[in-house]
């Protein structure tokens, strides 16, 4: 089930948004992936407190950042192909 929801964001967040998700219609997907994560890395911080705990939510937090580089970097190879076929 889907929540509609009216965000205000600073200047060019959109765009960067569209990009990292692959798209205009993903962006909603991919925020509430994105707000998961953090969220379920947050709880589990909370919950243990303790030094291993914390390592495993940085290790978690850390392969979303690969992740959404990854993704990032696919839209790049994209946007240069496609800049390369119009140039």
């Amino acid at each position: 089930m889907s929540e509609r929801l009216n965000l205000m964001i600073d200047d060019g967040i959109g765009a960067i948004m569209t990009e990292m998700s692959g798209g205009e219609r993903r962006r909603g997907q991919w925020l509430s992936e994105l707000v998961r994560a953090m969220h379920e890395q947050e709880v589990k911080a909370q919950q243990g407190g303790d030094l291993e705990t914390l390592r495993y939510a940085v290790i978690g937090m850390t392969g979303q950042i690969k992740m959404l580089d990854g993704r990032l970097g696919n839209v790049e190879s994209q946007l240069a192909a496609i800049i390369a076929k119009v140039g």
